[in-house]
């Protein structure tokens, strides 16, 4: 089947694969300290939060449904 010139472009199945499938690693991981007016406002101590991680993990239905 030929392509009608007039659509200006070529069908999906003609264009060439033009991503990469190459796994990249990631950048070092970087850790910054939280700003003493940031960490002023949060809702949750890191304790808390890893404690509410867990039981999302554990239970997920019961966390959200929380």
């Amino acid at each position: 089947m030929q392509w009608p010139e007039y659509l200006g472009s070529k069908p999906v199945t003609d264009h060439k694969n033009n991503y990469s499938t190459e796994v990249k690693k990631m950048s070092a991981a970087s850790l910054y300290p939280v700003r003493p007016e940031v960490l002023a406002n949060t809702l949750t101590d890191e304790a808390t939060y890893k404690a509410m991680y867990q039981q999302s993990v554990v239970n997920p239905d019961g966390f959200w449904r929380e």
